[in-house]
C-alpha cells in the first residue's frame, strides 16, 4: 500500500487510488469539475492540477488522473499549481455569461466558488463572448448552454450509467455542445439527475425556476411514493433560511422537487423523474404509479 506526503501530511492508501481521491482522505479538497466519485476521472477540466515534488513523476499533474505511488510529495499550494488553476478559470470565465444574479444555482455553483476563491475579478481577454442556442429538453429541465465548462459530467452519467444516448456531444475543440440532436424531452427517467450533477447552470430544473435559493430550504427525510420500491428521499421545504433569516416567498419548490440523499445513506445517487417530480408526475398519472397495496412474492 503506497504511502505519500501531502501538503506536509502522510497518508497511506490503497493501490490505484487516486491522488484527489487521497487528499480528500486527509480533509484536504482539491478544487475538480469534472470528477465525480461515482463517474470516474477524465481530466477535462483541468482545475484539479497539484505540484508532484518527489516522485517518478514531477512537476504539475492532473490528481484525478494521477495514481498514488509509495514516497510520493504532493503539493496542492505550490505556486506552480494556484497559477495553473487560476489561469484555467480565467480561460473559462473569458465565455461564461456573468448571470449568477439569475441563474438558479447561484450560490451553489463551482464556477462560482473557483472564481472568487482564485480572485479573478477582471476580463483580461477582449471580444465577444461564445454564445449557443439552448434546447427544448422537456418540461422539467432547462437546458442554458453557454454557461457549459465541458466538463462531460452530464453525457458521461447519461450514457455510462442510464444507459441512454439521445443525449450527446457534438462539435470539436472550443465549439462543442452538449444536447441532443434536435429538441425533444430526453428518454432517461433519470435525466432529471443532471441538474444535480451539472456543476454550473446548464441543466436546472425547470418547474421550481426562480422559485428560490438552494439554502433557502430545508430538507427533510421521507419516503417516496410514486411507486413501489419506497425510496428513502429529501423534501424541500421552505425554511428560516441562511441568508436572510425569513422564509422565502414561495413554497412551490417544496411541492415540485424531490432530490436523493444519496451518499448520506449509501444509496446510488441517481433518482428516477417520477420521484424527483412526484406531484408533477402523479398529475400526470403516470403509469408506473402505486394506486393499491402491493405484496412482494418470493
Amino acid at each position: 500500500m503506497p504511502t505519500l506526503t501531502i501538503d506536509n501530511r502522510q497518508v497511506t492508501v490503497s493501490p490505484g487510488t487516486k491522488v484527489i481521491d487521497a487528499a480528500e482522505k486527509l480533509g484536504i479538497m482539491i478544487p475538480r469539475f469534472c470528477f465525480h466519485p461515482a463517474l470516474g476521472s477524465v481530466g477535462a477540466c483541468r482545475v484539479c492540477a497539484v505540484t508532484i515534488l518527489e516522485g517518478p513523476i514531477k512537476g504539475v499533474q492532473m490528481s484525478c488522473m494521477l495514481d498514488t505511488m509509495d514516497d510520493m510529495v504532493v503539493s496542492t499550494t505550490h505556486t506552480d499549481a494556484v497559477d495553473f488553476r487560476r489561469d484555467v478559470i480565467e480561460w473559462l470565465m473569458a465565455n461564461h455569461p456573468h448571470d449568477c444574479p439569475v441563474c438558479d444555482e447561484g450560490g451553489h455553483c463551482l464556477l462560482q466558488d473557483m472564481t472568487v476563491s482564485g480572485g479573478h475579478g477582471i476580463r483580461k481577454f477582449p471580444g465577444t463572448k461564445r454564445t449557443y442556442t439552448d434546447q427544448y429538453l422537456g418540461p422539467l429541465i432547462q437546458h442554458e448552454m453557454n454557461r457549459c465548462i465541458q466538463c462531460y459530467r452530464c453525457t458521461r452519467f447519461y450514457r455510462e450509467i442510464t444507459g441512454y444516448e439521445d443525449l450527446g456531444v457534438m462539435g470539436i475543440g472550443a465549439r462543442v455542445y452538449f444536447g441532443r440532436f434536435q429538441d425533444g424531452t430526453l428518454e432517461s427517467p433519470f435525466a432529471g439527475n443532471l441538474t444535480d450533477l451539472c456543476p454550473t447552470g446548464v441543466f436546472t430544473d425547470k418547474p421550481s425556476r426562480y422559485t428560490g435559493r438552494r439554502w433557502d430550504y430545508e430538507r427533510f427525510p421521507s419516503v417516496c411514493l410514486s411507486c413501489s420500491l419506497g425510496c428513502i428521499i429529501r423534501l424541500p421545504a421552505p425554511g428560516t433560511g441562511r441568508s436572510s433569516g425569513r422564509k422565502p416567498a414561495t413554497a412551490r419548490r417544496s411541492t415540485a422537487t424531490l432530490s436523493a440523499i444519496g451518499d448520506a445513506m449509501g444509496l446510488p445517487m441517481h433518482r428516477p423523474r417520477t420521484g424527483r417530480v412526484g406531484p408533477l408526475w402523479m398529475e400526470n398519472r403516470s403509469p408506473w404509479r402505486t394506486r393499491c397495496p402491493m405484496r412482494r412474492c418470493g
